[in-house]
């Protein structure tokens, strides 16, 4: 029998989530600006390969992190593997904060950059809460790519830039 409490509890489960994960979003867009706009451009330019690199990580990581938390000995390595796959999801989490923040800025919906962080975020989290279309098909989609995004963000290295020489100094 399904209680009122239960019903509050729940909606205080999906709602705090939900705080948590715009939150998260946010605070990896701020504290770490460079590698979020990498994985912002990597959702810009490349959504597909962010969402098949983020499944080709996150499955093989979930399988192992399973193993390893299930076996009584190895339970620390599986609870660091989980935890780095949460980090892993938070970077991304911040990219595509900051590609609809970026968004929201070209529409002048924002004032500053952290009202459009706020926003992009904010409108990330609310269409994952759209009963069915956002259960069922965006939130799997944007938690898989995410964790593409932030993989790829973490792992590339700075980009170099061209080396130029510089100009040789002629003898006199």
């Amino acid at each position: 029998m399904l209680v009122l409490g239960d019903v509050f509890a729940t909606i205080a489960v999906i709602l705090f989530s939900a705080l948590a994960a715009w939150a998260g979003g946010m605070l990896s867009a701020i504290l770490f600006p460079e590698r979020t706009k990498r994985a912002s451009n990597d959702f810009l330019t490349h959504p597909w390969m962010t969402f098949f690199i983020g499944l080709g990580v996150i499955v093989p990581s979930f399988v192992i992190a399973t193993i390893a938390f299930n076996a009584t000995h190895l339970r620390p390595i599986g609870a660091a593997l989980y935890v780095l796959m949460l980090g892993l999801a938070v970077f991304g989490s911040g990219g595509l904060t900051r590609a609809i923040a970026s968004r929201v800025r070209k529409s002048g919906g924002a004032g500053s950059e952290f009202q459009a962080l706020a926003k992009g975020g904010a409108l990330v989290i609310a269409t994952e809460l759209l009963p069915f279309f956002g259960w069922f098909a965006l939130l799997p989609f944007v938690l898989i790519s995410t964790f593409g995004a932030g993989f790829m963000a973490l792992v590339r290295g700075k980009e170099m830039k061209a080396f130029t020489a510089p100009p040789s100094v002629e003898a006199q």
